[in-house]
């Protein structure tokens, strides 16, 4: 990773570039000219310390606040803030990874990226998508993601519980019908976390959503504590839920004992199969779901495989969401390469491009691929 110090955030982490790598950013700056990215205009995410991320870390590593200091509120608004959003709107993209981000590229930019004439740029009180990547509690521990099995205990517990609920005190301090889709966690299992299930069985805006009408939740799970007595449990949060995300990561048993470390294959495909019997097939169900894959060496020739397991789904096919592996800090850089089969420079990166395009593959109606 390459340190830069700005004026105005400190000190930022960016992906290490070559002169291949210069030439091709280069390119792709000159094609986001009078295009927008949406997303510092409408979404935020609050990390382990507290910092507020205007995208994601890893493509937009610049913290604008912090809900320790900060209601969401002031820090939507803020000179930060306002700086990113400037920086989009003048074309510089300036804090942006321009290398990591899956959007920033030639592919992708005109499709999903407005001209800057059609874009209003104007920002609401709230932003409309927040992601809280907090608590990493965690019945699994995936080589992708950490190196030990990590439970939330002491202060660590505390600070974790102090960050969430001022980010929820701050979006739910009384009611309101700003729309609001809440994302939780981006770094953990929210069936794993004490935190979560608590907060689940105690505040109104879990257990009374209907003074919020235009709140919808996101969950991410691994999907092996998401039991049916689980999903009975929380019956109310399940309702109000815009979409399921299950971190499958696999499309074969061998595969997944790989990269799920901890996991259970017969019975994350149990609980699966209660959540799509039970409320995914009814058509006036309203309650999406998507599979998660995190690209390496050890998953990615399952994919076609996992396409497959989806079409026992007919009346709800899942989304199929295809993410690189990212270096995350937790592993040695030499064996970060060798699992990033999405890097230009990897040994199996054309059979990587081989299995993406595959009939199966190519074929699927609900599938995002950043290649």
């Amino acid at each position: 990773m390459k340190k830069i110090s700005d004026p105005v955030f400190g000190d930022l982490y960016y992906q290490e570039v070559d002169e291949t790598d210069v030439s091709k950013i280069n390119s792709v700056t000159e094609s986001l000219k009078g295009r927008v990215c949406p997303e510092p205009f409408r979404k935020i995410m609050v990390l382990q310390n507290g910092d507020v991320i205007i995208c994601c870390p890893q493509w937009l590593p610049a913290a604008i606040g912090n809900v320790l200091n900060n209601t969401i509120q002031e820090i939507w608004a803020g000179e930060k803030s306002q700086l990113i959003r400037k920086t989009i709107l003048d074309g510089s993209y300036k804090y942006c990874d321009k290398k990591v981000c899956h959007f920033i590229d030639n592919n992708h930019t005109n499709k999903i990226f407005p001209l800057i004439e059609s874009f209003d740029s104007t920002t609401k009180i709230l932003p409309t998508e927040i992601n809280i990547s907090v608590d990493g509690t965690c019945n699994l521990w995936c080589p992708s993601c950490r190196t030990e099995k990590v439970t939330k205990i002491g202060l660590e517990k505390e600070k974790a519980t102090k960050i969430i609920r001022s980010v929820l005190d701050s979006i739910f301090f009384e009611p309101h019908n700003e729309r609001v889709d809440l994302e939780i966690d981006g770094i953990g299992d929210i069936f794993s976390s004490s935190i979560y299930r608590h907060e689940f069985e105690t505040r109104k805006c879990f257990t009374n959503p209907e003074l919020w009408p235009n709140l919808k939740f996101t969950l991410l799970t691994n999907g092996v504590l998401m039991t049916e007595k689980m999903q009975k449990k929380h019956e109310i949060l399940f309702t109000q839920t815009k979409i399921v995300k299950i971190s499958i990561d696999a499309g074969n048993e061998e595969s997944y004992n790989k990269v799920r470390l901890g996991g259970n294959w017969p019975i994350l495909w149990k609980n699966l199969d209660y959540l799509y019997t039970s409320r995914l097939q009814n058509s006036d169900n309203t309650v999406d779901w998507a599979w998660i894959v995190v690209l390496q060496e050890d998953n990615f020739e399952s994919v076609p495989e996992l396409i497959r397991l989806a079409y026992q789904y007919p009346n709800k096919l899942p989304a199929i969401h295809l993410h690189p592996i990212l270096q995350g800090g937790h592993m040695p850089d030499f064996i970060f390469r060798d699992k990033a089969v999405w890097l230009e420079t990897s040994t199996r990166y054309n059979r990587l491009l081989e299995v993406l395009n595959m009939p199966d593959v190519i074929n699927y109606p609900n599938l995002y691929k950043p290649f």
